[in-house]
């Protein structure tokens, strides 16, 4: 599969109400926005995150949970 038709496959996948709960849950369990993650097992599941939402299109990382997962497909737009 190349860039697009990952990242277009992603975005199917996670644009539905569902699939935006499953990733905010799954952001959010993986400690995605804790600054405090120390072990190398919650620095590698949170790496992984961070390359599910790199294979959304998405870049860079946010600053806060507020808004960002229903954000993330807003009309398309990569914010990285």
């Amino acid at each position: 599969m190349n860039n697009d038709e990952t990242i277009n496959s992603y975005r199917a996948c996670f644009m539905t109400d569902a699939g935006r709960r499953v990733l905010g849950h799954m952001l959010l369990d993986a400690g995605y926005f804790d600054a405090d993650l120390t072990s190398v097992e919650e620095i590698a599941v949170r790496n992984f995150v961070t390359r599910i939402l790199h294979n959304c299109g998405i870049g860079r990382q946010p600053q806060s949970m507020s808004g960002f997962v229903n954000k993330i497909f807003e009309l398309g737009i990569d914010d990285g």
